[in-house]
């Protein structure tokens, strides 16, 4: 399995704040959600990837090369549009068209029909997610083999959600291609990734597949006094609530056989979020 990015002891010091030597791996083939609170690192992770921040030290590598070596197989989408607003989506065509080789004109076309986009109305009379989508339309049109996305289906309604969504599962299809995407809609998220990056002050706190998420973590709750009675080793951070304590818990299997009585259920990205934030 080909590694579409690989990344080793990444690090990047500011002024207020730092990446603390990163290590991940995104195969061919695979979705990896990035996530954590705003301001943990996210996006400064992504510019780094990308050549927007120069990283202090570490390595990053995709399919083994430098960033150079691989821009036209890369594409990238920010939450923020980049493109002209006095643009028509023909017109945006016309100008990209050139600086990409792979460029594909009838998909574009078909991209455009799919997702209702009109091509001769100017990007500034469109809608947000009108927008967003014409932003993705034309970088599928280039043709990469992975996506790296921020937030982009911030502040979208869930109907145009679940179409960017439709869209990122249609690209993955391809087994050759890869998704590294951050998004605070978590929901969104588990529908599509195959692996979890929570990044947490610059530093992963998870950094594993989702199924091994689901098989080695699971919430608990409890009364305060079971609570005091469980074996530290088993909770990973807990949060007060004011009838009841809510528990993140390792080694499940051994959890619920020492402590049958206590209530659990399966963990989701929105429940891990909260608990380790």
């Amino acid at each position: 399995m080909k590694k579409s990015i690989n990344v080793h002891n990444l690090s990047k010091q500011f002024k207020n704040f730092s990446l603390n030597k990163l290590s991940f791996i995104l195969n061919e083939g695979e979705v990896t959600g990035l996530i954590g609170r705003n301001g943990s690192g996210k996006t400064t992770l992504i510019k780094s990837l990308i050549g927007l921040v120069n990283p202090d030290s570490g390595d990053i590598k995709f399919w083994n090369e430098d960033l150079d070596q691989n821009k036209d197989k890369i594409g990238v989408v920010f939450d923020d549009f980049n493109i002209n607003m006095f643009l028509t989506a023909q017109e945006v065509e016309k100008i990209q068209k050139p600086s990409f080789s792979n460029w594909d004109s009838d998909l574009y076309s078909n991209l455009l029909e799919r997702f209702e986009i009109p091509k001769n109305i100017k990007i500034k009379d469109m809608s947000k997610g009108m927008k967003m989508k014409l932003q993705i339309a034309s970088v599928l049109a280039r043709k990469p083999k992975l996506l790296i996305l921020d937030e982009i289906t911030s502040g979208l309604d869930p109907v145009m959600r679940d179409s960017i969504i439709d869209i990122l599962f249609d690209f993955i299809q391809d087994e050759t291609n890869s998704i590294l995407i951050s998004s605070h809609n978590l929901e969104d998220l588990e529908q599509i990734i195959d692996n979890v990056l929570f990044i947490k002050e610059g530093s992963f706190i998870f950094n594993n597949s989702i199924l091994d998420i689901k098989d080695n973590y699971v919430i608990a709750y409890c009364n305060k006094e079971d609570f005091e009675r469980i074996d530290p080793e088993f909770i990973i951070n807990n949060k007060e609530h004011d009838y009841n304590m809510e528990l993140l818990i390792q080694h499940p299997d051994q959890f619920r056989n020492q402590y049958p009585e206590i209530q659990t259920e399966a963990v989701n990205l929105n429940e891990l979020f909260k608990l380790v934030n």
